[in-house]
């Protein structure tokens, strides 16, 4: 026997409870806790519950015949499809033995493969259609566990070809590999201990690994069942409950470092939670389980589904009106899941939903324009999925996305917006980057436009201003006097002439005109953005505060520009209609006239008569 590495994984996991959102659910006229599922060549459901078996067709219509098998002690079921469209099954029976029934044509044809009590069995068609089944049979010669017998059961051309595989076993799971070898998952236990283990056969031979010891044994232990999967290159994947002191489903896979297990759902004390798992793969090995996870104190819960993209399980309630007992698990060709499970109160139901969905984002500008960035879409754990460039309308279409947690960022020059979402249906993102309008080739946002825009609005008045200065005429007159003697008194007088006015109003008129216009065009690029097609679709999927937003920069362009313009024309206009006469500062009296001692020779303003040196009368310069 080989004992196998035992390995735990550590993943990303979270529970969404998200009812039948999503989920088609119907109500079969079957019931029965015994049932199974498999689909057809065209995707059609095929549900055996019991002695009862119901298909759908044309995908609206069920219908529904009686098998004629013994149902009164039914242990087990399994169910598969054959090429031909052909259904065959197996049922354990503890007083009829190991029954195998399939149906040609019109006719159900019924052969007993051992008449030994039987409790569990697991069937496999190969690629001739010939059934294998792995069963767990009883023999009562021996005691407790060492009495069920794991057992392989293989069709001939005469007859079945029985082999005992080990002693001590429990819920075997079948599945061939291309080359038609069996390989079997069950639960291997002992008054002592439990195993989950993994044989397959090779050369004629059986080798045996245990994949994991289960904790707690032997404490509801037995109801350990086991689904097993292989991939492309043959690795088995295994879904199973393990046990101990937490009851969970767990998951394994086996890679070149041996097994890696991990869990994938629990609940606290309920031996119910991961029960009666049903494991397959999608065509990139992505694992899809369904089980039954428990409610409190061991009271049978809601049917689950759980898949894993990206490191990631996606899990989530199917049916959260009727708990749930056992359930079967196929994925169709384009990977979409569809179960059947059976309730409680003893209805069985049928449930199946779309794995893949449409993602649409859009990226967009403040200003409400398109930007043509790029697109990357994560995996939860930062595992790429995709990258793609937006559209020049700002926009990207994804389809066949698979159900999942993603992680999307829009990108443009340096601009980015990232968000954290599930995809449990299609959706539409919008990102709305701080990007106000592009200035050769540089994105600006709306507090750097209005800001650049003031800069260009007051570097030419303070030129203008600058200009006015330098051409100003000034007087220094230095008074002397008495009182104040030792200190100088500059009177200054500023004289503007009318024909510097006259320049002055034109030049900041053409000014304001300019900026009014530059700052109208803006706001009708706006305008037209906001009321094209494009534009029109991302406020579509705006909020009623995104939209006003837009609309009121919109209107703060086109009623700003507006002003500006007509102060500036009118201000050109009356600066052009100007005759150049002086103002009327220019026509002041000057701000002061000196006058001078005949005597002393010394000047003073002209507020003095006489001088306050020798007493005599100023004279008028």
């Amino acid at each position: 026997m080989l004992v196998a590495l035992f390995c735990a994984s550590t993943v990303v996991s979270a529970y969404a409870d998200l009812g039948n959102s999503r989920w088609n659910i119907e109500i079969l006229a079957s019931s029965g806790s015994c049932q199974c599922l498999a689909l057809d060549s065209l995707g059609n459901p095929h549900i055996i519950s019991g002695g009862t078996y119901s298909k759908k067709v044309g995908g609206t219509q069920w219908t529904t015949e009686t098998i004629p098998i013994d149902t009164g002690y039914l242990n087990e079921l399994s169910f598969k499809i054959d090429n031909n469209d052909c259904p065959h099954l197996c049922y354990a029976s503890s007083t009829v033995g190991l029954i195998y029934t399939t149906k040609q044509g019109t006719t159900w044809s019924t052969e007993i493969i051992q008449k030994e009590p039987a409790v569990c069995a697991s069937i496999f068609l190969d690629s001739d259609n010939r059934p294998h089944i792995a069963y767990i049979d009883v023999d009562e010669n021996r005691s407790y566990s060492s009495c069920y017998r794991l057992r392989y059961a293989e069709k001939t051309a005469s007859d079945w070809q029985i082999e005992t595989v080990e002693i001590g076993c429990m819920n075997p799971s079948l599945f061939l590999d291309p080359l038609q070898r069996p390989h079997i998952s069950y639960l291997d236990f002992s008054p002592l201990a439990g195993y989950i283990k993994y044989a397959y056969k090779c050369e004629g031979n059986w080798q045996i690994e245990t994949i994991q010891k289960i904790p707690g044994w032997p404490s509801y232990g037995w109801l350990s069942s086991t689904s097993l999967f292989l991939d492309h290159q043959n690795n088995p994947h295994i879904s199973y409950q393990g046990g101990g002191q937490y009851y969970r489903l767990m998951y394994a896979t086996k890679t070149e470092e041996g097994w890696l297990t991990e869990s994938v759902d629990w609940d606290y004390w309920d031996y119910w939670s991961g029960y009666h798992s049903s494991l397959s793969l999608d065509n990139e090995g992505n694992p899809h389980i369904s089980y039954v996870n428990g409610g409190p104190g061991g009271i049978k819960g809601f049917t689950r589904y759980a898949v894993k993209r990206g490191g990631y399980w996606w899990k989530e309630v199917i049916d959260n009106l009727a708990y749930g007992t056992t359930s079967s698990l196929c994925l169709d060709s384009l990977g979409n899941p569809h179960i059947s499970y059976s309730t409680s109160s003893g209805g069985n139901r049928y449930a199946s939903a779309l794995e893949y969905y449409q993602l649409k984002v859009m990226l967009k500008g403040t200003a409400g324009q398109p930007l043509p960035g790029k697109l990357q879409v994560f995996f939860s754990d930062g595992e790429p999925y995709t990258t793609m460039n937006f559209s020049n309308d700002g926009e990207v279409c994804i389809d066949h996305v698979p159900i999942g947690m993603y992680t999307v960022q829009g990108e443009y020059k340096g601009f980015c917006q990232t968000q954290n979402m599930p995809l449990d249906g299609s959706k539409n993102i919008l990102f709305e980057l701080d990007i106000f309008v592009e200035i050769l080739g540089l994105p600006l946002t709306y507090v750097q436009t209005v800001s650049l825009f003031s800069i260009f609005a007051i570097m030419p008045c303070m030129a203008l201003i600058a200009i006015l200065l330098i051409k100003k005429k000034i007087v220094h007159t230095t008074i002397k006097s008495e009182s104040l003697r030792n200190y100088k008194y500059n009177i200054v007088q500023k004289i503007v002439t009318g024909s510097n006015l006259r320049t002055g109003t034109v030049a900041v008129g053409a000014i304001l005109l300019i900026i009014g216009l530059i700052v109208l065009v803006l706001g009708i690029q706006a305008l037209q953005v906001i009321t094209s097609p494009a534009g029109q679709a991302l406020l579509f999927f705006s909020t009623q505060a995104e939209i006003d937003a837009a609309w009121a920069k919109v209107n703060g362009l086109l009623f700003g520009g507006g002003i500006l313009f007509v102060i500036g024309l009118i201000a050109l206009i009356v600066g052009a209609a100007s005759k150049g006469e002086p103002s009327s500062f220019a026509r002041a009296p000057a701000i002061a006239s000196l006058k001078k001692c005949p005597k002393c020779g010394i000047k003073f303003s002209s507020e003095y008569e006489l001088c306050p040196n020798c007493k005599e009368k100023l004279e008028e310069l």
